[in-house]
C-alpha cells in the first residue's frame, strides 16, 4: 500500500475533526484569538494600505456576502477576508507563534469567518477552521525555519495562504481529500519578502490579505472539483525543496492529533515588531526604577540576538513613518525612555537620543532564539550605569488579551458573542457587529 502523501494526512486529520473531538482547551484558545485578530482590526491605523485595499474592491461591492469589518457594506468572501486579514495586520500587535515566525490570527480568522458568512456555514464550522488553519500555517512555518529559510523570504507570507486554505476548507466542509487539493493549491501561493521592513511601506499586512484571498481560491478550486498534486509540499521538485527544507518535510505531520500549534500562540504587548519586545520591558524597568529623564543619558547598549540587529530596519538610526518606527529597536527604546505613545517620525529629542544607541549581538542570546528573545539594556545617565537583563518578553496573558479588546472596542456584545460561537444561530449574529 503506497504512503500517505503529507497533505493526505493531513487532509485526512482535519477533515475527521469536530468540536467533539478537539481539547476544550483548544477551543477557547481559537476564540481567544479570533477576539484579539478583531481588537486589532478596532485599532487599525488609517493609512495607503488600507485606502489602496477599500478602493481596490469597491467595484465588487453586494448586497449580501462577507461583512467588511469597520465598513458598511459586504464583498464576496475571498475579497472580504482580503481586507479584513490586511486590516487585522496593520496595528502590529497581532499574534505570533516563535518556532514558525508566522503571525497566524488575522489570516486564519478572516478566511474562515468570509467563508462562513458566504456559503452561509455554522459558527461551529469557524471554530474548527481557525484551530486547524493555525496549525496547518504554523507547521509549514516551523518546517521552513528548521531548515534555515533563506534570507529575505518573510515566513508568514510563504505560509499564509497554506492556513487559510485548510481554514476556509474546513469551514466549508470540504472532505479529506478535497483538503488535500485546497492546501496544495495554496503552495503556489507562496511567497513575500521582507523588504517592505526597512523601506517602511509595509507590504507584511497586504501579504496577510493575499493570503486570506488566496487561501479561500485555493479552497473553492478544490470545492468545485479541481485536483491538486498530493506531493505539492515533499515532491522533488514541491515547495519543502523549492526552499530548502526537503529534508524537513516529516516535520509538517510530527504529533499531528496530539499537538495543537495554536495554543503555543502568545500575543505581543506593545504593538510592534516581536524584536522590540523584550528590549522596551527592559528600558521600561530601568526608567519606573530609576527614574532617569531622557535628556541626562550618554549613551545605551542594547544586547540582542543576533536575527534581532539583522531583521530588516530594526537596526536602524532612521524611522521616517510607523511602520519603520515599529521595526526599529533603537526608536522602540528612545519611545519608552520618552514615555511616547505614538509611533510617529521622531523630533529632534528622539532622534537624538536614537543615535546614542548602539545594537550589539549578544552571542548567547542568539543561540536562544525565537524560543526566547532574551535582551540586556545598559544605560549610562550622570556617569552611573543602569542595567536590566531580561530573559524573555512576558507576552499578555488571556485576561490581558480580554481587557485591551474592551479597552479598545467598547463593545461587551462582542465578546459575549464569540465567548458563545459555537452556540450562535448564524455567523450574521457576530459579523454584524463588526460593521459600521
Amino acid at each position: 500500500m503506497q504512503e500517505m502523501s503529507i497533505l493526505e494526512q493531513m487532509g485526512a486529520f482535519y477533515g475527521g475533526l469536530s468540536l467533539e473531538n478537539v481539547p476544550a482547551e483548544v477551543i477557547e484558545k481559537a476564540k481567544l484569538c479570533l477576539l484579539d485578530v478583531l481588537e486589532c482590526c478596532q485599532a487599525a491605523p488609517w493609512d495607503h494600505r488600507l485606502k489602496g485595499a477599500l478602493g481596490s474592491v469597491r467595484s465588487y461591492k453586494t448586497e449580501k456576502g462577507a461583512a467588511v469589518w469597520g465598513e458598511d457594506f459586504c464583498l464576496w468572501a475571498k475579497e472580504a477576508a482580503f481586507v479584513n486579514a490586511l486590516r487585522g495586520s496593520l496595528s502590529y500587535r497581532n499574534d505570533l507563534h516563535r518556532r514558525s515566525a508566522v503571525h497566524g490570527g488575522a489570516v486564519v480568522c478572516a478566511a474562515s469567518i468570509g467563508t462562513a458568512e458566504e456559503y452561509g456555514v455554522s459558527p461551529k464550522q469557524v471554530l474548527l477552521g481557525i484551530v486547524t488553519g493555525y496549525d496547518a500555517m504554523i507547521r509549514l512555518g516551523e518546517t521552513l525555519l528548521r531548515a534555515g529559510l533563506p534570507k529575505g523570504y518573510r515566513s508568514s507570507a510563504l505560509c499564509g495562504a497554506f492556513g487559510a486554505a485548510v481554514a476556509a476548507g474546513k469551514t466549508m466542509g470540504l472532505p479529506a481529500r478535497k483538503l488535500a487539493f485546497a492546501a496544495s493549491f495554496a503552495c503556489h501561493a507562496a511567497g513575500g519578502n521582507n523588504q517592505w521592513a526597512a523601506a517602511g511601506t509595509g507590504e507584511d499586512a497586504l501579504q496577510a490579505g493575499w493570503g486570506a484571498r488566496a487561501g479561500i481560491e485555493a479552497a473553492e478550486l478544490a470545492g468545485a472539483g479541481a485536483m491538486g498534486c498530493l506531493e505539492s509540499l515533499e515532491g522533488e521538485d514541491g515547495l519543502l525543496a523549492c526552499l530548502g527544507a526537503r529534508e524537513e518535510a516529516f516535520h509538517m505531520t510530527e504529533e499531528l492529533g496530539k499537538r495543537f500549534c495554536i495554543l503555543e500562540v502568545e500575543h505581543k504587548p506593545i504593538e510592534a515588531c516581536l524584536m522590540l519586545q523584550t528590549p522596551c520591558q527592559a528600558a521600561e524597568k530601568i526608567r519606573v526604577r530609576r527614574d532617569i529623564h531622557p535628556r541626562e543619558v550618554e549613551k545605551v547598549l542594547l544586547y540582542v540576538a543576533g536575527q534581532a540587529k539583522r531583521q530588516p530596519g530594526c537596526d536602524s538610526l532612521q524611522a521616517e513613518n510607523s511602520v519603520q518606527a515599529k521595526m526599529n529597536l533603537r526608536y522602540g527604546v528612545a519611545r519608552t525612555l520618552y514615555r511616547r505613545d505614538t509611533w510617529e517620525k521622531p523630533d529632534e529629542e528622539m532622534q537624538s537620543l536614537m543615535e546614542k544607541i548602539q545594537v550589539i549581538e549578544e552571542p548567547a542570546f542568539t543561540a536562544q532564539f525565537p524560543l526566547k528573545v532574551p535582551a540586556r539594556v545598559q544605560i549610562w545617565a550622570g556617569g552611573r550605569c543602569f542595567e536590566e537583563e531580561a530573559a524573555d518578553f512576558i507576552p499578555l496573558a488571556p485576561e490581558e488579551v480580554r481587557e485591551r479588546f474592551a479597552g479598545t472596542c467598547k463593545s461587551q456584545l462582542i465578546i459575549r458573542r464569540v465567548d458563545c460561537m459555537e452556540e450562535l444561530p448564524d455567523i450574521g449574529c457576530l459579523t454584524g457587529l463588526l460593521k459600521r
